[in-house]
């Protein structure tokens, strides 16, 4: 037990250990904690690797993720020592501790285990079409009553100008009910010194660079606006705006805040989530993505990306063969940020033992050295724990090159670069990930050396596609070209209905079907905020801008599963209009029932690019509808038109958006000649029927749909 505590000890403090690779796990008493939090109780911050001869400040406090069989009690003991806390669920909260406490904490036996905050980052006209939810387009389209009107749409991001002309109504008011600036978390400064939520929406943007979330906000939400046409999915919804650090546990608390302020206003509520980041179990076991998962159910919904790194070699795994096999992978940072890189291996032996002995090593002049452990704690944070969630063992890396070329000694042609040697026995297995931004797994460089290959597989987005509950997005191409307002137009790689080459490839190593449903997320226009500091009235992307009294607003192209998957948010919150006790189970059925595929999908099976097809929010409103029906459910949100139409080249299709004693569905021509009608008695919610277009002249035509309570008429264009 001593043994197995110093090395856990030593890697904790970032030094290069063995252990031995079937040692079963002897959690010390109270040791029921991450490697990050081992590395603030050995004095040192979690943070980027260190610079030579710098020492890391030392936090006093620290905000974590509490695994527990009893939050409230978990709760009254804090609280009686003083310490603040929030209850997630029955068995996920978050609290503020002394460093010192985590000790404590640690010794209640309510306590499973404690994590330290994990840090992610950020991931219309054609999506309106593609996804079926265009009010009206040259006579097709859909058009429903159906706008959001009554549901809450939460968004977590960055860039928000909170008073765009996208967020206002008609009158000039905002639709923005409720701001929470969480701009300034930090898992080491106490709750207490946050700003609380507000329904006071000032002018300009919450400080953050890129405008990243007024683009997506409007995806989801934004208000038609004269003159432009990149209006949301529903345009009607209320809007939640949380400028976000994207730290899980404030990401947590910023979920249940959304889901407390629509519950108070009796309405069902969906969340944004478009980010993410590749470190972690890739299982959906974390504390936090249960935590987000048990806040979510009937009328609670959230939707994630699943990340921008489908073209990326980030992901590489092994099944030993023989006892004592020892691989190789290589990580290449060149294309990082300083060299930094972050490498996390998980092993998949779920049995709370040691299964794996894993070295760093410093690959240069076509030799792999192992170096001493004063290199590695100069130039890494390395831990290595078994995690209390899921019982496999983790190995986490930041590193920085830059320090171990300069501290190692090595020398030898070529640019270094780091790697680790693992040892396993047969039948074990591991999967490990490079972060975005801080290294690829390495292509061999050397006849002298075997490297595993690298791959995009099993890419699933940690902290927001990884939730078992969450809608996961994947991005496909709607529009390849933009006319820009330098006047010039630019063509963009990728063919119109394929997927998007960035967009992250599942599965999970959960049992979730991960990507759910791919959604519009190539040069995607929509509002842009000029608060950032790279904004430019300017730039290339900029294609719109409208003034409005004293100001201009302007509208950009932008790419990323980040903005299909506010595509797919303002969908559900249509689907919850109409029914707004759908759960994410529901929304799941929905999707694999009526997603649709072509050339492009394939098949009509799951797969790890698309998930179930692309999202058709039309025939996705008429399933909501029949589940309402066969629930029970009656008190839907919008319920003052009969029907919704679905306009397509050859018929229309009509829905009953309620049970009505009758309909008479009659198609005219423009001098009132009757061309065709049907008398429907006891249409029932859900109930679709379809006004067929084909052999009739091209031209202009009448469509009214007539019910007890209503008389509707449309214009109908035959080509």
């Amino acid at each position: 037990m001593r043994k197995h505590l110093l090395l856990a000890g030593l890697a904790a403090a970032g030094l290069c250990v063995q252990a031995n690779a079937q040692e079963a796990l002897k959690a010390e008493p109270g040791r029921k904690w991450d490697g990050n939090i081992e590395l603030l109780l050995s004095g040192k911050q979690p943070t980027a690797p260190l610079g030579a001869g710098q020492k890391a400040a030392t936090a006093a406090g620290v905000n974590v993720l509490i695994s527990c069989t009893d939050s409230r009690a978990v709760m009254d003991a804090l609280e009686a020592d003083g310490l603040t806390g929030t209850v997630i669920s029955d068995e996920v909260m978050t609290a503020y501790v002394p460093v010192a406490y985590v000790r404590t904490l640690a010794e209640m036996p309510e306590v499973k285990y404690i994590n330290y905050p994990r840090r992610h980052m950020p991931t219309l006209t054609e999506a309106r079409s593609a996804t079926h939810v265009s009010m009206v387009h040259a006579g097709r389209g859909l058009e429903t009553p159906y706008t959001g009107k009554g549901v809450v749409i939460g968004v977590i991001d960055q860039g928000f100008e909170y008073r765009h002309i996208a967020f206002l109504d008609a009158e000039g008011n905002t639709r923005v009910k409720r701001l929470w600036n969480r701009s300034q978390y930090s898992p080491d400064l106490p709750p207490l010194s946050q700003p609380k939520p507000t329904d006071v929406i000032p002018e300009g943007g919450d400080g953050f660079d890129e405008g990243h979330a007024t683009h997506v906000t409007n995806i989801a939400a934004g208000s038609r606006v004269s003159g432009v046409d990149y209006y949301g999915m529903a345009p009607d919804a209320d809007i939640y705006m949380i400028p976000s650090t994207f730290q899980d546990a404030e990401v947590l608390e910023d979920v249940q805040a959304v889901k407390e302020f629509a519950e108070e206003q009796g309405k069902p509520w969906v969340v944004n989530m478009s980010f993410g980041s590749q470190i972690g179990p890739h299982d959906g076991t974390t504390t936090y993505d249960r935590g987000v998962s048990d806040l979510t159910g009937a009328g609670g919904i959230v939707v994630a990306a699943m990340g921008n790194e489908g073209d990326m070699n980030l992901h590489t795994q092994h099944t030993f063969t023989a006892d004592n096999e020892t691989v190789y992978i290589l990580v290449d940072a060149s294309g990082s940020e300083n060299g930094y890189v972050y490498f996390d291996l998980w092993g998949q032996d779920a049995n709370g033992r040691r299964n794996l002995e894993v070295r760093p090593f410093y690959f240069k002049g076509n030799r792999i050295n192992y170096l001493n452990n004063n290199v590695w704690n100069q130039s890494a944070q390395i831990t290595s724990t078994i995690d209390g969630q899921n019982l496999k063992e983790n190995y986490s890396y930041w590193v920085s090159t830059n320090n171990l070329d300069a501290l190692s000694g090595v020398t030898g042609v070529g640019t270094g670069q780091f790697g680790v040697a693992v040892t396993g026995n047969a039948g074990s297995s591991f999967h490990a990930w490079c972060n975005p931004g801080y290294g690829e797994i390495s292509s061999n460089p050397s006849p002298l050396h075997t490297f595993l290959p690298g791959d995009n597989e099993y890419c699933v987005g940690e902290g927001a596609a990884s939730i078992p509950a969450a809608i996961s997005v994947a991005a496909y191409t709607t529009s390849n070209t933009i006319h820009s307002l330098n006047g010039s137009t630019y063509q963009y790689d990728g063919a119109v209905g394929a997927i998007a080459s960035f967009s992250s490839v599942g599965p999970t190593l959960g049992t979730d079907m991960k990507p759910t449903v791919a959604a519009p997320g190539h040069v995607i226009k929509s509002a842009m905020s000029q608060y950032g500091q790279s904004f430019s009235a300017g730039a290339y992307d900029n294609v719109a801008s409208v003034r409005s009294g004293m100001r201009t607003y302007y509208y950009s192209a932008k790419s990323g599963t980040s903005m299909a998957t506010p595509a797919v948010s303002g969908i559900v919150a249509l689907w919850l209009e109409a029914n707004p006790y759908l759960t994410p189970d529901d929304v799941k059925s929905i999707i694999r029932e009526t997603s649709t595929h072509d050339s492009f999908t394939g098949s009509e099976e799951w797969n790890t690019r698309w998930g179930y097809g692309k999202i058709d929010a039309y025939a996705g409103l008429k399933m909501a509808l029949e589940m309402a029906k066969t629930g029970g459910i009656n008190d839907m949100l919008n319920s003052e038109q009969p029907v919704t139409f679905n306009k397509e080249a050859d018929a229309w299709k009509v829905l009953f958006n309620n049970d009505e004693s009758y309909a008479d569905v009659t198609l005219y021509t423009l001098s009132g000649a009757c061309v065709s009608r049907r008398h429907i008695e006891k249409p029932r919610r859900g109930e679709e029927t379809q006004v067929d277009l084909t052999g009739l002249t091209p031209g202009v035509y009448l469509l009214n749909v007539s019910t007890t309570a209503s008389n509707m008429t449309r214009k109908v264009v035959v080509d």
